[in-house]
């Protein structure tokens, strides 16, 4: 997509490098590099020709392209957001932010942008296909007469264009029911565990929120907790959440905990992650932090996790994660994870540390755009207290 979108606006700005079209030979070399899709090289030189030109809105215009076929939207976007101060009226730089934000999923923004870059140049036909492009992404069937509405003035506007008719997705599925169950035997003569959950997500406004009922069968004894967690992204790379959690457990006494979360991606594409959990029961009081830094390379993503637990703020336990996920055709993701180090059990109304080894391989497959596929194999050492071995399995149904 990025590569049909590049050379079409080399084409349609005439901006193909050769003598005739570029007096500047740093220009001209950054085109060359972007033809071969080395856009680090190009953006060097580019850079090099801003130090020497900076009043050049041709050579800025041509470097925000460039970082964002390079993936960093965030420096792409700074650059035309400068552009667009000196010059709020040229549509070439309110279509290119666009397009940007359309890569980032962001087509709300896409579309007010489209909309104010239609209105200064209304015969400018780029604007109006990606406009109608998105609104088909964003809209659903319940706003099927914006998007016909829209259809009809864009084909009026351009009457000797071949467009083809709308086609609307189904109704944006914004909601979710997902169901997981689960059984870990363990290596001794006590009773395996049985697990349980059933979780709701929705989406109001700008944010999102998911309720989680979950049922732990222990030992012949049962307990059950109750989570309700918010989310929303604050800024293009930040998301923040948080929750609260109440469990009612027969092996322990009842506990209360709420939990902060916050995610940062760098322009580099590393993913910065850290979460606080406080959690309160009747005699003991646990902060777990959990640190981790991830980078997407293709379909691989590794991650590396550190978990810190405060007890009763005299006390810290430590254990660490390496990670690695591979993602596949858009359709699901198979992880495996393993996990060392020291960790607190609150079990019996009694809190013990162990030295905890533990390894995950677990799944997700997209059956269709409605149905998720969830499925998980696990290990788990507590010391010389127990061995276990878990299997779990469950559905994700959207609507």
């Amino acid at each position: 997509m990025k590569n049909t979108v590049i050379s079409m606006w080399m084409l349609c700005l005439g901006w193909f490098p050769s003598v005739s079209t570029y007096a500047n030979e740093a220009i001209k070399q950054a085109w060359q590099e972007i033809e071969k899709k080395n856009y680090s090289n190009a953006i060097t030189i580019l850079q090099r020709y801003q130090q020497k030109n900076p009043s050049n809105p041709r050579a800025q215009y041509l470097l925000a392209r460039t970082h964002s076929w390079n993936g960093d939207y965030h420096s792409a976007i700074q650059l035309l957001d400068r552009l667009l101060k000196k010059e709020p009226q040229n549509s070439d730089f309110l279509l290119t932010k666009a397009r940007i934000l359309s890569w980032q999923n962001n087509n709300t923004e896409a579309i007010k942008l489209l909309n104010i870059a239609r209105n200064i140049s209304p015969n400018y036909f780029d604007v109006w296909d990606l406009e109608l492009k998105l609104m088909q992404r964003e809209f659903s069937n319940k706003e099927q007469t914006k998007i016909s509405t829209f259809y009809n003035r864009f084909k009026s506007q351009f009457p000797h264009k071949s467009i083809p008719l709308p086609v609307v997705s189904k109704i944006k599925k914004k909601r979710f029911v997902a169901t997981t169950a689960q059984i870990e035997k363990l290596d001794n003569d006590l009773d395996s565990w049985k697990k349980a959950d059933i979780a709701y997500g929705n989406q109001w406004k700008k944010y999102n929120y998911v309720t989680k009922l979950a049922f732990d069968h222990r030992f012949g004894l049962s307990d059950q907790e109750f989570q309700l967690s918010i989310y929303r992204k604050t800024k293009q790379h930040l998301w923040l959440s948080g929750g609260a959690s109440f469990s009612n457990r027969q092996l322990l006494y009842p506990s209360f905990s709420v939990n902060v979360k916050a995610d940062y991606l760098t322009t580099t594409k590393w993913l910065l992650s850290y979460q606080l959990d406080h959690r309160i029961y009747q005699n003991l009081v646990v902060d777990n932090s959990r640190i981790a830094i991830s980078r997407r390379w293709g379909n691989f993503q590794p991650a590396c996790i550190l978990y810190i637990t405060g007890i009763d703020y005299n006390e810290t336990t430590l254990s660490g994660t390496m990670q690695l996920s591979y993602y596949f055709r858009n359709k699901g993701t198979v992880r495996i994870s393993a996990t060392k180090g020291r960790q607190l059990e609150y079990i019996d109304k009694t809190s013990k540390i162990h030295d905890t080894t533990n390894i995950t391989l677990d799944g997700s497959y997209q059956l269709n755009p409605t149905w998720l596929l969830i499925s998980a194999l696990n290990y788990h050492s507590q010391g010389t207290a127990y061995k276990k071995y878990g299997i779990l399995s469950g559905l994700q149904y959207r609507f």
